[in-house]
């Protein structure tokens, strides 16, 4: 049986320079947001955002999400001018914008169409993180085409020593995020989750 993963607790006093230091050289972790567990890289060091699709098992034609700190830090990378008012209205929340990538932006989150999937988690720890070490390409913590995995101790299981760190916040059972594709023609739902679709088209039945 493989070594487990160290795991920290999200409120231990040394954890967030842990997740900081871990992240600044290039290594996979896992962290909690609000809705799921995420394994998490930076999102502008490409051999560690490579290594996050090998450990997820993820086909790299499938883009990563970014998590940021809020709208300034997502504004220095993509263009928020169709998604303003939404992320005004549900960030930070279990919203994904997927919006215009900007030139010259540097994050790395794989196939590139374009377009960056975008979220301010609802999570103190994930943002806090992402306001210390940029822009962090986040995918949920498990095997690709696996269930979500829920705890701690379930992730260093599966996981053994491919994530340097794992952050633990206790169980964590909400949806995934709403992900959602803006642009000049309105808001093209791509996955229900943990916001209510029709809130965000603004639907009136």
């Amino acid at each position: 049986m493989s070594a487990s993963t160290p795991i920290l607790a999200a409120d231990d006093p040394h954890a967030l320079d842990r997740a900081v230091a871990e992240l600044a050289a290039g290594r996979p972790i896992i962290i909690p947001t609000d809705t799921v567990y995420g394994l998490a890289a930076p999102a502008h060091d490409a051999a560690a955002v490579a290594q996050l699709f090998s450990v997820k098992r993820r086909p790299p034609e499938l883009s990563l999400a970014a998590l940021v700190s809020g709208c300034s830090q997502a504004a220095e990378h993509v263009d928020m001018t169709d998604a303003a008012d939404l992320v005004e209205a549900w960030w930070p929340g279990a919203l994904t914008v997927v919006v215009p990538k900007l030139t010259g932006s540097a994050l790395v989150i794989g196939a590139d169409d374009g377009t960056v999937g975008v979220r301010a988690p609802a999570s103190a720890f994930a943002r806090a993180l992402a306001d210390q070490v940029g822009p962090i390409a986040a995918t949920s913590a498990n095997r690709s085409g696996e269930p979500t995995l829920e705890t701690a101790a379930a992730m260093a299981s599966e996981f053994g020593r491919e994530v340097a760190l794992i952050i633990d916040a206790g169980p964590l059972t909400s949806p995934a995020s709403t992900v959602v594709r803006v642009g000049p023609d309105g808001v093209q739902v791509l996955r229900s989750g943990g916001v209510d679709v029709s809130s965000v088209r603004g639907d009136n039945d």
